[in-house]
């Protein structure tokens, strides 16, 4: 058989073997706005973060920044790291203190945590605040799980909030998507 021939009946074969499975030969499907939204939502989340520190992830912006929230259920203190968009590296930010907004039943308590710079973190900055031990608010807690609310954090011009949930992602943590972003002037 001529060199042509084979390539042209195995061009063919191929053809059959790919268009077997499909109900209508030579049909495509064109996609819509709400197949390509959910595409991108599918490829958002097709990535797990892992908390550094064990806490639960919160995303800050549209996959900008995270907190991680953890709470310490024997001295009662609730810490947040500001961490990068992967939850891989601390963000030291300028505020002295950030703000938990806890919800308790058809109320909010509001918490401030105080800057605790770590190792690395530039002068006058910090990535680590932490809430005063017993705070009132707190006393009641028995664990995160008990613990709901949302953050309030300024990075640079912008103020982000996240809201805790307890979803618990493959990894046991959760990866809340609020997306509010705030910028400087609205507040």
């Amino acid at each position: 058989m001529p060199r042509n021939s084979l390539l042209t009946l195995g061009m063919a074969f191929l053809s059959s073997i790919l268009l077997a499975g499909c109900p209508e030969q030579g049909a495509m499907k064109t996609a819509t706005d709400a197949d390509m939204k959910k595409e991108a939502e599918n490829a958002e989340h097709a990535h797990e973060h892992t908390a550094p520190h064990g806490g639960h992830l919160i995303e800050l912006g549209k996959h900008e920044y995270t907190a991680e929230v953890l709470f310490d259920a024997t001295t009662k203190v609730v810490t947040i790291y500001v961490l990068g968009a992967h939850a891989d590296v601390p963000v030291a930010v300028t505020p002295t203190d950030i703000s938990f907004h806890m919800a308790h039943g058809d109320h909010e308590d509001e918490l401030t945590l105080k800057a605790e710079p770590q190792t690395g973190d530039a002068e006058g900055k910090a990535s680590k605040f932490i809430s005063e031990p017993q705070h009132d608010h707190l006393k009641e807690i028995a664990d995160i799980e008990a613990l709901h609310g949302h953050v309030h954090v300024k990075i640079g011009d912008k103020e982000y909030e996240g809201e805790l949930t307890h979803n618990h992602g493959a990894d046991g943590h959760d990866h809340d998507h609020d997306h509010e972003t705030k910028p400087e002037a609205a507040k």
